[in-house]
Formats: C-alpha cells, structure tokens, sequence
C-alpha cells in the first residue's frame, strides 16, 4: 500500500511525498526481513532435524525462504531507485 502511495504521488508530480512512501516502504520491508530472520534463526536448532522429514516445516521455510528473497528484491530495487534519483538530481539541480 505504502509503494502505491508513492506511485500515485509520482503521478501528481509531489517528489516529496513519493521520497516519504518510499522511504517508508523501504523500512518496513527491512523490518519484516530483519523480523523473518530473527525467527528462523529463533526456531532453526528445534526445527533443523525436522525439517528432513515433515512437511510442514519444508513447505514452511520454502515459504517464507521465497518471501524474504521477494521482499529483499523490492529493497534492492529501491535502494538502485534512490541512487538513480540521487545522481539525477546532481546532474541537473
């Protein structure tokens, strides 16, 4: 939601607004990765041997493995979308 907030700024032309919903956006994607790995890294030494034979805990971690690595995409592209937007606006003030 917060992303899309900065997409519909981006339309109306408000560069302030859409630096705070990505900004935002940005944050709140580190914290759900950062929250994500805290609790594999939690729930690891229980859950490691299990892992090999039930399938919940595959299918769990294959889950939120995916959902990490698409949330990180997201801060990636956000972090090539700042420094584009940074070396733009030294290039023409």
């Amino acid at each position: 939601m917060t992303c899309q907030l900065g997409v519909w700024a981006a339309e109306k032309g408000q560069v302030a607004k859409l630096r705070f919903w990505y900004i935002v956006s940005f944050l709140m994607g580190a914290v759900f990765v950062g929250g994500q790995l805290y609790e594999v890294h939690a729930s690891w030494s229980t859950r490691a041997q299990r892992c090999r034979t039930s399938a919940y805990d595959s299918v769990f971690y294959l889950t939120t493995g995916f959902s990490r690595l698409h949330v990180t995409g997201g801060l990636i592209a956000f972090l090539f979308m700042a420094g584009t937007h940074v070396r733009r606006e030294a290039l023409h003030p």
